[in-house]
């Protein structure tokens, strides 16, 4: 008894933990510049820190249809974990490797400050898929 004791304690310490991380919500939607799809655009989610909370930040990138899926840098999980975010966009040139530390390039679409400097912010909700547009 004692040897299955020590045997399966470490696993579950482990298993508490670690448990099964926190829940991530599928969070989709748009990127429209007067009302047309805007493409190569990175949106990125993110958290507005709490002592309590450590959240992790989600980024997506538009598709041809100014559509866009989140999913979590560090982990790569789909979807975002649920609280409160600044969020931000970035035109993205797609024949160049982005680099944070250059000014961005004046690109198709002229991105009002609000949206380059998270003023933007959005609530993403526990047990809910969330389907957004941002239009400018």
């Amino acid at each position: 008894m004692d040897i299955i004791f020590r045997t399966l304690l470490p696993i579950i310490v482990i298993v508490i933990l670690t448990g099964c991380g926190q829940k991530t919500i599928a969070v989709r939607g748009t990127v429209t510049f007067d009302g047309k799809p805007a493409k190569d655009i990175y949106v990125i989610f993110q958290p507005i820190t709490s002592e309590k909370i450590a959240l992790e930040t989600a980024v997506g990138i538009t598709d041809v249809n100014g559509l866009f899926a989140l999913h979590l840098i560090d982990s790569k999980k789909s979807g975002c974990i649920p609280g409160e975010y600044a969020v931000f966009f970035r035109w993205i040139d797609p024949l160049e490797k982005p680099d944070e530390s250059k000014p961005q390039k004046k690109g198709l679409y002229n991105i009002p400050p609000e949206a380059q400097n998270g003023s933007t912010r959005y609530t993403v909700l526990l047990n809910s898929q969330q389907e957004i547009r941002f239009d400018f």
